[in-house]
């Protein structure tokens, strides 16, 4: 079930206009290539923080990939569910970001891990 939340206030400047930050919750499972965000023809998708921690008393392992199935960024450690978060406060340059025309997708080991990623969506040479 997808649950997108475009955050009203945030907005990131390109040349083309206004991109506004998306909220991207969801809970992800032990597995590989699991969509976070679906492909936009002709746009790229950079990821501008996360918030993430595992879901059971185990440490989580997670890694981010462009649609290409080329890492991008990892790989990462949620902590405990009894733990601190792990967070990348979001910043205006922004982390990493997939190739144009992929979606973003995470691979997650050894427990599964409940995220919020934070993202903007935008049409390359416009940024």
């Amino acid at each position: 079930m997808e649950s997108y939340t475009v955050d009203p206030v945030r907005k990131f400047e390109t040349k083309g206009g206004v991109s506004q930050l998306i909220s991207v919750p969801f809970a992800a499972a032990v597995g590989v290539n699991q969509v976070v965000y679906a492909a936009v023809a002709t746009q790229r998708i950079r990821v501008m923080g996360w918030r993430a921690h595992s879901n059971t008393a185990a440490l989580g392992s997670w890694t981010l990939k462009s649609g290409t199935l080329v890492t991008i960024g990892g790989p990462n450690w949620a902590p405990l569910n009894t733990a601190p978060v792990d967070i990348m406060p979001v910043v205006d340059s922004g982390y990493l970001e997939t190739d144009t025309g992929f979606g973003l997708l995470v691979d997650v080991a050894l427990s599964a891990v409940n995220f919020n990623i934070f993202i903007i969506v935008y049409t390359p040479g416009t940024i």
